[in-house]
């Protein structure tokens, strides 16, 4: 029986809908869901299995451990989720139309609420359920109470989420709350795998200290009944532990949809003015243009990027999620040097592929540009020398350093990283797919082909950059390899 048109469950439907359909392509997207869910399956079950026949974990250590994880799930929900809640609530601008409904304030924040922890808890469930499942069939079915834990996470994640939106938009107002949602969300969620990286940059001599102090701690830390472990009482499947997390997770969502119903609303509204608001008229004194017309295409683009800190704070996000690699590069050596210095080869090509997409085909005004007195070359000629001059505005520091430790690698960077953003901010002019500013995260919808040679590209420059620094005759041969490479990305569009 579907849902009264106008009733919470409707709107409820109506929001996940609007997530679903922001996710892109469907067909992949479940095809792919559904792989991993079975791969996750699989693993589980060796790992569950083979617990059958090893000795059991100290209860100490189990705590320990599950709280731990549980306090890097929380990190990683609430990363997302207030990312969620700061568009849901400013950058969505529909709180006009929903208070005109016969819907009351708090059911809709209550729902919208609902919508977010249905998705931050979606992702840590296709991760964990599979393991809880496993672990019911072959140690205990007391693992099947982590759905209900999960529940309460997802809850409780959300909850802080809207709170920490609620007090971003106190502090800096609706446009800077979304610039700095992005970014605390991205270093949130790599927290989590840079925690994960550093046994791995220790010594053997500090992994011993560091096993050591960890035992001597779980031996002098709180006892079983004390309330730090409870998450993890409640997780491993306590029913008493369980009712008590769920009490507490519940009532941290109800206040922050509830209690801060009218405050949120309030923010909605006043972000949607601050959005559609019009500066105060002010006189225009008429210029003339007294540059040549590249520089001002140049000027454009560069001021175009800098008025949008929303675009430049997604590209930072994407960037953050190589500092994992980059700690795990950072110990191994090329010639005396880190390989982690290499990376800057990727992120040269990735933001350099970005800002062309950007330039050129997110132009807000194609058909002036074509209108215009100038040839089409120029307009992309200018173009590119603006991503070029911002990458290696971005990039001179770093490769400042690296030249002043070895001249031979501020060198090879400085090559690698120039051929990398030239590639692939041509490649995205080569193949250019029109499309709004705004739809930046939906880039790649449809170019999957466009995509892998961008990466195989840029890879192939990290190559060739590894085989400078090795002095390796063969440096060249990964792009004479590669150089008949983006005449595929149309095949694959």
């Amino acid at each position: 029986m579907s849902a009264a048109a106008g009733s919470a469950p409707w709107l409820l439907r109506h929001e996940l809908r609007l997530q679903w359909r922001s996710a892109g392509k469907k067909v992949p997207l479940v095809v792919a869901f559904g792989l991993l869910f079975i791969f996750l399956h699989l693993v589980a079950g060796l790992l569950a299995y083979g617990c059958r026949f090893m000795p059991p974990v100290a209860p100490g250590a189990l705590r320990m451990g599950v709280t731990f994880g549980l306090a890097f799930a929380f990190l990683m929900m609430v990363s997302s989720g207030i990312v969620l809640a700061v568009q849901a609530l400013y950058a969505r601008g529909d709180m006009d139309l929903l208070l005109s409904s016969p819907l009351r304030p708090r059911t809709i924040m209550v729902v919208r609420g609902l919508a977010i922890a249905a998705t931050v808890g979606g992702g840590l469930g296709a991760l964990v359920l599979p393991f809880a499942n496993m672990l019911a069939l072959f140690v205990t079915a007391k693992w099947l109470l982590a759905y209900a834990a999960i529940v309460c996470m997802a809850l409780l994640g959300t909850g802080t989420s809207l709170i920490l939106a609620h007090g971003l938009f106190r502090l800096l107002g609706p446009r800077r709350a979304r610039l700095f949602a992005q970014v605390f969300g991205g270093l949130l969620a790599a927290t989590v795998p840079l925690l994960g990286q550093i046994p791995s940059a220790m010594s053997a001599t500090a992994k011993q200290h560091a096993a050591s102090g960890l035992m001597a701690l779980i031996a002098s830390g709180p006892g079983p009944d004390s309330w730090l472990w409870l998450p993890a009482r409640a997780f491993t499947g306590e029913p008493a532990a369980l009712a008590a997390a769920a009490l507490f997770c519940g009532g941290a969502f109800v206040l922050a949809t509830v209690g801060l119903a009218r405050a949120l609303i309030g923010n909605s509204i006043a972000a949607a003015g601050s959005a559609s608001g019009r500066a105060p008229a002010q006189a225009v004194r008429a210029s003339r243009f007294r540059t040549a017309t590249a520089s001002v295409l140049r000027r454009k683009e560069l001021r175009l990027i800098a008025r949008d800190p929303w675009l430049i704070a997604q590209m930072a996000q994407q960037m953050i999620f190589l500092a994992p690699l980059g700690l795990m590069l950072w110990r191994n050596g090329v010639s005396g040097v880190s390989a982690a210095w290499l990376l800057l080869v990727v992120v040269a090509g990735m933001v350099g592929g970005n800002l062309a997409w950007l330039a050129v085909s997110g132009e807000n005004a194609p058909d002036l540009l074509e209108a215009a007195p100038v040839r089409r070359f120029d307009v992309l000629r200018a173009k590119l020398e603006a991503v070029l001059l911002m990458v290696a505005a971005a990039l001179l520091l770093p490769i400042a350093v690296a030249w002043r430790a070895d001249a031979w690698l501020g060198l090879t960077l400085a090559v690698c990283c120039t051929g990398s953003v030239v590639t692939s901010a041509l490649l995205q002019t080569r193949f250019p797919t029109p499309g709004k500013r705004s739809e930046f995260n939906k880039r790649g919808n449809g170019r999957v082909g466009v995509g892998l040679v961008q990466l195989v590209l840029v890879s192939g420059w990290g190559l060739t950059g590894y085989l400078m620094l090795q002095h390796s005759p063969w440096a060249l041969l990964p792009l004479l390899l590669l150089m008949p490479l983006p005449a595929a990305g149309k095949m694959f569009r």
